[in-house]
C-alpha cells in the first residue's frame, strides 16, 4: 500500500501488513450553531457561538469516538461526552459552554459503557488518544483515566495548560487529575506541514498534525485490510466542506485550517483511501468501517 500523501515516508516493509479495523462510537450528540461548523461571513462577531442567533441556525451533530484494533491492542480515540451530562450538563460544562451547546448522552452511549458492551474495561486498553483538547473530545477523560496511556500532542497539552488558554478557561476541569503522556511530532513528510507521529512504529495508526481548529490538532491515518481511514477530528465537521472548501468557524488559525482541510481533501481523492469521517457528521453512522 502507498504512503500517504506521496511526499510521505514509505512504512517498514517489515511491518507494511499491520493492519486494524476502526469502530465509529457515537458518545452522544451536540446541538451548535451551524456556524462553528461552517465559517460563515456575517456582520455578527461570534456566530460560532449562537448568541443573540436564531434557533434556526442551530444542528444537531453526533460526537464521535473511535475504537481501533490493532495486534498490540485496543486503542480508544477521543472519549465523548461523560455520563455527568446526563444529570448536570451546566454543571459539568460550565456557564459559557453551557450557553453555547446542548450536550445529550443518552443511556448506554458513554465510552465506558460502549467498551463494556464489547467486554472491554479502560485497563484493556494499548492508549487513549486525544485528538485536541475541546470539551467535546475530553469531556469523558474521567471515566477512561484508568488506562494504561493517555496520549495527547505536545503542542496541544501546552497550549491548553498554558497560563491564558481558553481551552483552559472553558474546559480545564475536565482534565483535573488525568496524567498524560504527551508525544512530539517527527518530521515524517506525511500530512499537511509534514509532521505526525507513528503510534505503534509499524505505520498502522499514524497521528497527523493537522492545526487550524487548534494548535496541537491532529488526525489519524489508520491502516485497514481495504486501505486507508481518515479520521479528520475536526479538521471538517462534516462533507460539505470536502466538497466546498469551507473551513471551521472556531480557529486558532485560519490559513491552517485551509492548508489542513485541502490535505484533508487529497487524501480523501486517492483510490486506497476507502473512508473519510469528519468527526461530527450525521452522515456518518456508529458501527465497523467498511468500504463504500
Amino acid at each position: 500500500m502507498e504512503p500517504i500523501p506521496e511526499a510521505a515516508a514509505v512504512p517498514s516493509t517489515e511491518h507494511e501488513q499491520t493492519t486494524v479495523t476502526v469502530d465509529v462510537l457515537h458518545t452522544g450528540s451536540v446541538a451548535i450553531d451551524r456556524a462553528l461548523a461552517y465559517e460563515e461571513q456575517t456582520w455578527h462577531p461570534a456566530p460560532e457561538t449562537g448568541w443573540f442567533r436564531s434557533d434556526s441556525n442551530r444542528i444537531r451533530v453526533p460526537v464521535s469516538a473511535y475504537l481501533l484494533s490493532h495486534p498490540e491492542g485496543p486503542v480508544l480515540v477521543d472519549t465523548g461526552w461523560h455520563t455527568d451530562v446526563r444529570t448536570d450538563e451546566r454543571g459539568h460544562l460550565g456557564r459559557v459552554l453551557s450557553s453555547m451547546f446542548d450536550a445529550r448522552l443518552p443511556d448506554g452511549a458513554a465510552v465506558t459503557e460502549q467498551l463494556a458492551a464489547r467486554e472491554l474495561t479502560p485497563a484493556d486498553l494499548a492508549s487513549v488518544v486525544i485528538t485536541h483538547m475541546h470539551s467535546d473530545h475530553v469531556s469523558g477523560l474521567d471515566l477512561v483515566r484508568d488506562a494504561p496511556e493517555i496520549l495527547v500532542s505536545e503542542r496541544a497539552l501546552a497550549d491548553a495548560t498554558s497560563r491564558f488558554s481558553q481551552n483552559r478557561f472553558l474546559a480545564g476541569n475536565m482534565w483535573d487529575g488525568i496524567e498524560f503522556s504527551p508525544f512530539g511530532f517527527e518530521e515524517s513528510g506525511l500530512g499537511p506541514f509534514g509532521r505526525s507521529y507513528d503510534l505503534f512504529g509499524d505505520g498502522a495508526i499514524q497521528l497527523v498534525w493537522a492545526p487550524g481548529h487548534d494548535e496541537g490538532q491532529i488526525a489519524i491515518l489508520a491502516r485497514t485490510d481495504e486501505g486507508w481511514v481518515l479520521l479528520t477530528s475536526d479538521v471538517i465537521y462534516g462533507r460539505q466542506s470536502l466538497q466546498d472548501g469551507t473551513i471551521p468557524g472556531l480557529t486558532t488559525d485560519r490559513e491552517a485550517a485551509r492548508t489542513s482541510l485541502e490535505w484533508v481533501r487529497s487524501v480523501a481523492g486517492r483510490s486506497d483511501c476507502v473512508a473519510v469521517l469528519p468527526n461530527h457528521d450525521p452522515n456518518v453512522q456508529p458501527g465497523r468501517i467498511t468500504p463504500q
